[in-house]
């Protein structure tokens, strides 16, 4: 058995898209919030404020991870923390925990003496935040709210989906010696959160220790 410690950077890139995402039904039923430029949360009637599939700018995390290899094969686990791109907290909602744990598995599916090919999996609970930019036009037919009657005609908002409690993810990873006891390391994983849906890309670099 060979213990490896790692510390490394991973970057959320989640696939988005949505009909009408900052109305009361896409805030209230899909996950998504939207924020005024002043920050407080939109709570008007837009319309047709559809947002076409992109890829949207996710949470950023400092990473901790473990493995133990046996052979060609390693479990492990890993212990995140997003230190930027979580969302404002929407009204009435409680605060964002930024932490994220998981149980990993890796295959290594070839190896010389510099480098090692590595196929991945997790299991595990994680929020994720993604942020685009929706430009809404208020439905003058419907009267607005009590609480917002100062919404122009026109506007942006910032719009974050939030997916989570549990994922899984499957992926590649690239680990380059760098000595006899450390390495780089590079990951490629592709993430499905439930039960709020969605999926995105998550690499990473960090560095490796070998105990």
């Amino acid at each position: 058995m060979t213990p490896e410690l790692a510390l490394a950077f991973e970057q959320d890139l989640a696939f988005v898209s949505a009909e009408n995402p900052c109305s009361k039904n896409g805030q209230l039923e899909q996950g998504w919030s939207c924020f005024r430029p002043r920050g407080d949360q939109h709570h008007g009637t837009p319309t047709g404020s559809r947002l076409p599939g992109q890829v949207a700018l996710g949470t950023t995390r400092l990473v901790a991870t473990t493995d133990f290899w046996f052979g060609a094969f390693a479990v492990g686990a890993r212990l995140g923390w997003a230190f930027r791109g979580v969302g404002p907290v929407s009204d009435g909602a409680e605060h964002v925990i930024p932490v994220d744990a998981a149980l990993r598995a890796r295959v290594a599916v070839s190896t010389t003496t510099s480098l090692r090919v590595e196929l991945l999996g997790a299991i595990g609970l994680r929020q994720l935040d993604a942020h685009a930019t929706v430009k809404v036009t208020e439905d003058r037919s419907v009267p607005p709210s009590v609480y917002q009657l100062d919404n122009p005609d026109k506007q942006s908002l910032d719009a974050y989906k939030r997916v989570g409690l549990g994922y899984v993810a499957v992926g590649i990873g690239l680990t380059f010696a760098l000595g006899e006891a450390t390495a780089l390391r590079f990951e490629l994983p592709l993430s499905v959160s439930f039960p709020s849906s969605g999926v995105a890309l998550s690499p990473s670099a960090g560095f490796v220790v070998k105990l």
